[in-house]
């Protein structure tokens, strides 16, 4: 599963995942593009079926970045 920040041009922030969120976690690779565009976090996601959460970003995510095996905190908000 893909999440973005934005669908609609260059993304921020891309999360990809084997299975949807669980407990209140996601477990991604996360791609770190443009952050110094982020909003403060939590940062909303959504995915292509349009399910959108708020994911708390780990600290120490360097721009243009490959993170692969991280958990994320996240609060589903549209299911």
């Amino acid at each position: 599963m893909i999440w973005r920040d934005r669908w609609d041009g260059t993304p921020s922030v891309v999360a990809i995942t084997v299975q949807g969120e669980e407990n209140g976690e996601l477990d991604a690779v996360i791609l770190a593009l443009r952050l110094d565009t982020l909003p403060r976090t939590p940062v909303p996601l959504t995915n292509e079926h349009g399910q959108t959460l708020r994911a708390t970003l780990p600290q120490g995510l360097d721009p243009f970045s490959i993170n692969p095996r991280q958990t994320l905190t996240v609060e589903v908000t549209h299911k």
